[in-house]
């Protein structure tokens, strides 16, 4: 997601995953989220809300379930 050597911050990112969750592309909204992690950027409530609303629309409880537990941590 880096243009012209333009790292982009957290509120890109969740605007990204938001972009590809309303398309219905789960597999890149993974891609997104997971990305942004290994970044070391610090997520905020609304990007986890933005996921896990993503995993909502994807039907997946055991993944909401997983994702819930390790916000805990």
């Amino acid at each position: 997601m880096k243009v012209d050597g333009i790292k982009p911050d957290i509120v890109c990112y969740t605007m990204a995953l938001k972009g590809v969750i309303v398309e219905g592309d789960f597999g890149k909204a993974d891609e997104v989220f997971d990305e942004s992690l290994g970044l070391g950027l610090v997520l905020d409530v609304y990007t986890y809300n933005v996921y896990i609303y993503g995993l909502y629309e994807q039907n997946s409880a055991e993944a909401r379930i997983k994702m819930i537990g390790s916000m805990e941590e």
